[in-house]
């Protein structure tokens, strides 16, 4: 298999405010040079600028900007929690400072705002040192190997800081990709007001929280979203004061039941206690009991499914279970076969709970009943990374290795080869995608196009929209064809 990477994309921030009769206000310049698709950069300057509104203290600002596809997914209430998904996000978060988009006409616009930028530029340069009381110029820069994930975090609903508090990698998210929709219909049931997941250590328990913190849908339904990493030897007042801390409570150094007790009651709000290793009385720490009523949500994880038991919660999930659950349904009855029952559940280890994988691995192995290629699928996943430090991204390899020669014919590899090298980075409708395949000559028909979609898609190596015109490569899987 060919492996083609990311392109490597620099986003350069020229933003001038000026006042309603045009007055340069201020001014911000920088540069981010690293690991971007283009609507990412797009995405991250917005939000640097929206930042640095609020960080000024600007009101009533209306912010143009000339990429449509990014002001209508900011603009909306759509869900989406890859890198892409955690900058828009952060955006909307901070439009509800009372900042406003709007989609500006370059044509006319770039070059007076470019042309006031350099007067201004200019000025300053001349002044010899004295800036003009009235304009400010801050530059910024931030050269590094960019990944949204791992760099950037929700913002609080108490801070409007940018903080690393929550750092996922794009790897680790792939740990619960395709649990995560699962949970968070659980979560949207107005029934189901105490969740327990349990599982052994590794399986992804944070990793899922950390990811449900970060969920668009989340943030916007609770009006606090509060998380607390419980120590091993339980102190109530700690954990008190931890939750206080993310609240908007005048004394944060000592706090009493009642108060806290009282605040909550009169506030939505989605705690997350991640390793809880022992039963914990949430009444005597000040925690109202969640209910249909009040729409609050506790999430607690842990290692034993006693503890989700003794905690009252209205659903317990297994992570592993979940994770096989998920392999056994995409494969079908086949896998309940004597015969492949072992090898099942090799493959599923072979994975290390990674939910992308598995996911890979069982429509590869969809309702084969031949045990060779089950064994050949043991010996692909069971090649050794040169190093610790390369083991996810070898499983992955293997993963769609295996996968890529599983699909039928040549031309269907040659076709996905194509969706690598040249739409890593976006969605692109059906025809569009298939008049790409019949110009380089991978495929003489429309119709011998639609079937190789539909074989790619079943293969879960491209994602389909909703109504099946829009398609993609997954955000996981791009940088390792």
């Amino acid at each position: 298999m060919v492996l083609f990477s990311r392109r490597l994309i620099v986003q350069v921030l020229e933003r001038v405010v000026r006042d309603s009769t045009g007055t340069f206000i201020a001014g911000l310049t920088g540069w981010f040079d690293g690991d971007l698709f283009p609507k990412e950069a797009e995405a991250l300057g917005l939000r640097q600028v929206l930042q640095w509104i609020v960080d000024c203290q600007l009101l009533n600002v209306l912010v143009e900007i000339d990429s449509k596809e990014v002001r209508s997914v900011v603009c909306s209430h759509g869900c989406d929690w890859s890198e892409w998904g955690v900058i828009v996000s952060d955006c909307r978060a901070l439009l509800n400072q009372g900042i406003s988009v709007s989609g500006a006409v370059l044509d006319k616009n770039l070059k007076q705002i470019t042309e006031a930028s350099n007067q201004h530029w200019s000025k300053a340069a001349s002044s010899q040192g004295t800036e003009p009381e009235i304009m400010q110029i801050q530059e910024m820069h931030a050269k590094s190997h960019y990944s949204a994930l791992e760099q950037a975090a929700v913002l609080s609903e108490m801070s409007l800081e940018a903080t690393a508090q929550n750092v996922i990698s794009s790897s680790r998210l792939m740990k619960v990709y395709h649990i995560l929709s699962k949970i968070m219909r659980r979560i949207g049931n107005s029934n189901i007001s105490r969740i327990g997941i349990c599982g052994e250590a590794g399986v992804g328990k944070t990793t899922l929280l950390e990811a449900l913190k970060i969920q668009p849908a989340i943030r916007d339904e609770f009006q606090f979203v509060i998380w607390v990493t419980v120590p091993k030897i339980l102190n109530l007042t700690e954990l008190r004061l931890e939750i206080a801390r993310q609240l908007p409570l005048s004394d944060k150094k000592s706090i009493y039941r009642e108060t806290l007790l009282s605040f909550l009651k009169r506030v939505k709000f989605f705690l997350i206690l991640d390793g809880v290793h022992e039963f914990i009385d949430l009444n005597t720490v000040g925690i109202p009991k969640p209910t249909p009523e009040n729409g609050c949500k506790i999430v607690l994880t842990t290692r034993s499914g006693q503890i989700c038991d003794r905690m009252l919660v209205d659903l317990k999930i297994n992570l592993e279970d979940l994770l096989w659950r998920l392999f056994c349904e995409n494969v079908d009855e086949i896998v309940y076969s004597s015969n492949l029952q072992m090898l099942a559940r090799k493959i599923v280890d072979s994975c290390c709970y990674h939910s992308h994988a598995i996911f890979l691995m069982s429509k590869a192995l969809k309702d084969e009943s031949d045990v060779d290629v089950w064994n050949n699928a043991i010996e692909t996943m069971n090649m050794q990374p040169a190093s610790p430090e390369q083991e996810l991204e070898h499983i992955m390899v293997n993963v769609l290795k295996f996968s890529y020669h599983r699909l039928p014919d040549d031309t269907t590899r040659r076709c996905l080869k194509n969706c690598a090298l040249y739409f890593e980075n976006q969605e692109i409708a059906r025809e569009s995608l298939i008049d790409n395949w019949i110009s380089d000559d991978l495929t003489d028909m429309y119709q011998k196009g639609q079937k190789v979609l539909e074989t790619l898609v079943n293969a879960g190596l491209l994602e389909s929209s909703e109504d099946g015109h829009i398609f993609k490569l997954h955000e996981t899987d791009r940088c390792f064809y």
